[in-house]
């Protein structure tokens, strides 16, 4: 494994910064290739292709986490040195978004749980109303007098 990053004309290296693999699930790696669009990693084999690198300087800011990572969706959309200074792609949504759309990913919502509200009666209703409430009569307070 090479530790600098696979991008053409790109010279950054594990010590200078983060580094990314390509992703294991094919959808995803194919449309790194589609964006980063480079004839020698497109010949290359998917085992070969998952241990190489791109550095973090090549995605935009949307695809940063907390904590230098990359999001899981993320993939590389800045090669020239305006775009990387930048942080933006020059390409246009719309164009990216076009490259693989083939799923749409979204969390599932459980909803299995109910939740009730208990009418609160306040002490003057239960003052007025001696059916509700848990009331208690002391026997031996009653019959001792």
């Amino acid at each position: 494994m090479y530790f600098k990053c696979c991008i053409p004309n790109c010279a950054s290296k594990r010590e200078e910064a983060k580094l990314h693999k390509f992703p294991s699930a094919e959808d995803q790696r194919n449309k790194w290739l589609e964006f980063i669009n480079c004839d020698n990693l497109k010949r290359m084999h998917s085992s070969n292709l998952v241990k190489m690198l791109v550095c973090h300087k090549h995605f935009e800011k949307k695809f940063h986490t907390a904590k230098s990572g990359i999001k899981m969706t993320a993939y590389p959309t800045l090669f020239s040195l305006e775009e990387i200074e930048s942080g933006f792609s020059s390409r246009s949504n719309n164009e990216q978004e076009n490259v693989l759309v083939d799923h749409t990913y979204t969390r599932k919502r459980h909803y299995d749980h109910t939740y009730y509200k208990i009418e609160q009666h306040s002490p003057l209703q239960k003052a007025q109303d001696p059916l509700i409430g848990n009331y208690s009569i002391n026997f031996k307070t009653v019959f001792s007098l």
